[in-house]
């Protein structure tokens, strides 16, 4: 009984898919102005709206557009969440420098465990991190000088912080 319920909401879902994933897509192009994350969160739309048990028909297009307002509101969040403490270290850094010898060589440790991990991976995809790392380039500007996409530089970089958080969860 339970999974014909499941069948009959994944129905639904691919039929307000089939229906209004154009329309939510021009709608988030107009937010991001990149097709591939306008993209991802059409689909972030949809994995939300799978989770629900019952959809009606005459308000799912309401439904759709209120989860990608929150899904854009969210992103916006988190972005100036990201800028604010960047530029929060960059204003901070002289009480970084004020750091006990102790922590120093806990900084420097960590340096170390890092570079030997990034000689691990592959060339690019380390190159790509400390170009990244260094803060001095956006993603858009690695893949100009290294002559990939925006797009691979973000990969290279998702995939180089994942294998360094499972490497230094193994090694703290």
């Amino acid at each position: 009984m339970e999974t014909s319920k499941t069948t009959t909401v994944n129905q639904q879902v691919a039929k307000l898919y089939e229906k209004y994933a154009h329309e939510l897509h021009l709608y988030f192009l107009s937010y991001t102005h990149d097709n591939m994350t306008a993209d991802d969160m059409v689909q972030d739309v949809f994995i939300k709206v799978l989770r629900l048990d019952i959809i009606e028909e005459v308000s799912a297009k309401h439904l759709l557009f209120c989860a990608a307002r929150r899904i854009m509101l969210d992103d916006a969040r988190h972005k100036k969440y990201v800028c604010e403490a960047r530029q929060y270290f960059r204003n901070n850094l002289s009480e970084v420098q004020n750091c006990t010898i102790y922590d120093e060589l806990e900084t420097r440790q960590f340096i170390e465990f890092e570079e030997r991990h990034l000689l691990s991976m592959p060339a690019k995809r380390a190159q790509v991190y400390r170009l990244w790392r260094s803060g001095e380039f956006s993603f858009k500007e690695i893949g100009q000088q290294l002559s990939i996409s925006q797009r691979t530089a973000e990969a290279h970089v998702y995939l180089a912080v994942k294998e360094l958080k499972e490497y230094f969860r193994k090694v703290i």
